[in-house]
């Protein structure tokens, strides 16, 4: 008959040792991810999962006549490889392993040995504090130090009464349409076909002003490029930023001053989680970046890849669910503003023409940082295209008579690899193919047309056009990079603009 009195110590030891485990691997992912994570509290309720695991599997063994300390090791360490299945070949989950089976057998002697006793709670000291001291190096480590330009005043603004709802709708990564046929062999009839019924003008080469949405996406809802070319400062402002989408920009914060109800719909990535000043947030499902992060390296990778693809599939489609249950909000007497953010086409690429996960999408990309997997110019990513065209149609057709929209690309793809280059490196090409996007746009009767064909100006002519503002200055620039942002050279990008135009750009250009 199996003995269940246990020692205060052990029993601490145990739930210590469980603990360490279950909060490992949440510290881990805030640690890679600081300023992007909007719900820290998701990665917690990971941590209670684990921990509840833990103890169902110590309780098991317990009840077979293991030792505390037989049992203790046996649920945590499967716990914490089952965490780590594919970081097997790298050190540290093996090493905390280690450490945590040896602070295990430590506890046991301190029974017998009262000074062991100190040493093995400094132990658990040490393991409990060594991925909080992480978290804090990686904040520094990974932090965006870029100069912000000074934001636009807030201020109660009047709706003019020509534009009963607005919507705005980012699809990351997709190129210019003159782009998307010259350089990835992706004809765009079906998603042009739809667009112009709907009554979107759509440009053949439309422009972005940022090389990542980062900064893109905020820029756009402030109506100005927010950041400055300039040396890097002291600490990281990227989640600031990252408030300007989630609900804090001079978009949605005038829309809202003059009467209009903002729906803000999650892509699954965090940096487009709903925050503050959201009137109805339509939230992404389970699989959401937080998710994904805290899975992608489990038992479950091989499953969610093969299944997924990659977290940019399943939210995608939700988002495009959530906006055609939005059909009834436009034209109907009430003012709405809808924000949307798709993950598709970004990298990499998962789907084929028909959205559906192709067989390759259930090999281990290893740990590669998603921006190392950026699409080449293959007949792969114009598959990956059609699936978001086919996607595209269903909602561009949402848009009522008095509905102002626009639907963009934050930036391009980079097949040159030039997101992990110093800008000063980037060829023309490197240029052309990140700045220009997919830009469409719709403006109801009694609306003066953009001034240009980049999405910032379409975005001005939309705002100005719905509530009377002044519109903060726009100096038109294009800014390459994080870090150390620059600016391009104006009579450059001109050059840029013609060469593209007349195809005298290729991919392949150095």
């Amino acid at each position: 008959m199996t003995s269940w009195k246990l020692s205060t110590k052990s029993v601490v030891s145990a739930l210590l040792i469980m603990l360490a485990v279950a909060v490992y691997r949440p510290l881990v992912v805030w640690a890679e991810n600081p300023w992007d994570l909007a719900a820290p509290q998701e990665l917690f309720l990971f941590s209670l999962v684990v921990l509840a695991i833990q103890t169902i599997g110590l309780l098991v063994l317990r009840s077979v006549g293991l030792s505390s300390l037989t049992s203790t090791a046996a649920a945590s360490g499967s716990m914490l490889i089952a965490i780590h299945w594919h970081q097997v070949r790298i050190l540290d989950p093996w090493l905390w392993l280690i450490g945590l089976l040896g602070l295990a057998a430590v506890l046991q002697l301190s029974e017998r040995a009262p000074w062991i006793s100190y040493l093995s709670w400094m132990a658990v000291a040490v393991l409990i504090l060594a991925p909080i001291v992480q978290l804090g190096v990686r904040h520094v480590q990974r932090s965006d130090p870029y100069p912000i330009v000074d934001l636009a005043p807030r201020s109660t603004v009047d709706a003019t009464n020509k534009v009963e709802d607005v919507l705005v709708l980012i699809v990351d990564s997709y190129p210019s349409l003159q782009l998307a046929r010259d350089w990835f062999d992706h004809d765009p009839a079906e998603l042009v076909s739809a667009l112009t019924t709907s009554g979107f003008t759509v440009e053949e080469v439309g422009w972005s002003h940022n090389t990542f949405t980062g900064l893109a996406v905020p820029g756009l809802l402030e109506l100005q490029p927010i950041a400055e070319s300039g040396p890097i400062a002291a600490w990281g402002n990227r989640r600031s930023t990252y408030d300007l989408i989630r609900g804090q920009s001079l978009v949605a914060t005038s829309l809202r001053s003059a009467g209009f109800e903002y729906t803000h719909i999650e892509s699954g990535w965090e940096g487009a989680h709903c925050g503050h000043g959201v009137d109805n947030c339509l939230m992404a499902s389970w699989f959401r970046e937080t998710s994904w992060k805290l899975l992608e390296h489990s038992l479950l990778r091989s499953w969610l890849l093969t299944r997924y693809g990659n977290i940019s599939v399943p939210g995608t489609k939700q988002t495009i669910a959530h906006l055609s249950s939005l059909r009834s909000r436009f034209d109907d007497g009430n003012k709405d503003f809808v924000f949307a953010h798709l993950l598709l086409p970004h990298a990499p690429i998962v789907v084929d023409q028909n959205c559906e996960v192709t067989p390759q999408s259930g090999v281990d990309r290893g740990n590669l940082d998603p921006e190392e997997t950026e699409p080449e110019p293959t007949q792969e990513f114009a598959s990956q295209l059609a699936c978001v065209d086919s996607l595209l149609a269903e909602v561009v057709v949402l848009v009522g008579n008095r509905t102002a929209a626009i639907v963009t690309g934050d930036h391009g793809p980079g097949s040159g690899g030039q997101v992990q280059r110093s800008s000063e490196t980037w060829s023309d090409a490197d240029i052309a193919e990140r700045f220009s996007v997919l830009l469409a746009h719709r403006l109801p009767n009694g609306c003066s047309q953009p001034r240009t064909d980049s999405n910032l100006e379409v975005m001005r002519a939309i705002v100005d056009c719905t509530v009377d503002i002044d519109l903060p200055p726009n100096n038109g620039g294009f800014l390459i990079g994080a870090e150390n942002p620059k600016w391009v050279d104006p009579a450059r990008m001109e050059a840029i603009k013609q060469r593209l135009s007349s195809g005298l750009i290729q991919p392949d250009e150095s």
